[in-house]
């Protein structure tokens, strides 16, 4: 899921019994859940070295200067990594404001229209 300030990834399985939250911080050993899919993946290089994943998301939130990601036990494993402030890319209320009060002044007016007069892209 994503929300504003954060993206939640969450798997209903657990973690292998080799591995607890405290090792995914570290170095350690690949423990696929379907070793017969995990190998061909590697291969094809849709996946880099197997046992790097945690350390280069750790490392790359760091270089963002974004805060740790979080590993959870809940129901399942979740994973929470933190979106730095620019990525949070809401419409100011007095935007909003206009918008809506130039759809209730036009019922009929089209997106192309309403970016035209508040100087704006349609997208």
């Amino acid at each position: 899921m994503l929300f504003a300030d954060r993206l939640e990834v969450w798997n209903p399985g657990l973690l292998p019994a080799s591995l607890t939250l405290a090792k995914l911080r570290q170095p350690h050993g690949s423990v696929p859940g379907n070793p017969l899919l995990a190998e061909p993946l590697y291969l094809a290089k849709y996946i880099e070295r197997m046992g790097t994943g945690t350390g280069d998301m750790i490392r790359r939130c760091k270089a963002a200067r974004l805060p740790e990601i979080e590993f959870r036990m809940t129901d399942g494993f979740t994973l929470i990594i933190p979106r730095p402030f620019t990525a949070i890319k809401k419409a100011p209320i007095e935007m909003s404001g206009k918008i809506i009060g130039l759809m209730q002044e036009e019922p009929e007016i089209t997106i192309p229209e309403i970016a035209k007069r508040l100087k704006r892209t349609p997208r």
